[in-house]
């Protein structure tokens, strides 16, 4: 077990990798009996994953421009979702925009 503790003001834990090398990322291993996850940093692309290990890829990634993918590794929006969305209550758009893709059903 790993304890941090600060009475006041921020408690960090820091992983640096200073290497420089192509491929390098820093990473934090979180597993039980019944999970195993990594929360991990890829320099040479700056992105940001949360991997499921026990299945064997990112269940989301943030790259540097601040996409966000949903069981995908290259975003092509704000918000990539490959797979299902449910939604429970009212989406709202700023802007008229357009629909493509599948119809929607109620």
């Amino acid at each position: 077990m790993l304890l941090v503790k600060r009475d006041s003001g921020i408690a960090r834990i820091r992983i640096r990798n200073d290497s420089g090398a192509n491929g390098t990322y820093s990473s934090l291993n979180l597993k039980t009996p019944n999970s195993d996850w990594s929360l991990y940093v890829e320099g040479d692309v700056n992105a940001f994953r949360i991997y499921d290990v026990g299945q064997g890829f990112a269940r989301v990634h943030i790259d540097g421009s601040g996409n966000v993918g949903i069981n995908s590794i290259t975003p092509s929006a704000r918000l990539d979702v490959q797979g299902d969305v449910k939604i429970t209550g009212i989406v709202t758009a700023s802007t008229a925009g357009i629909v493509t893709g599948k119809q929607m059903r109620s």
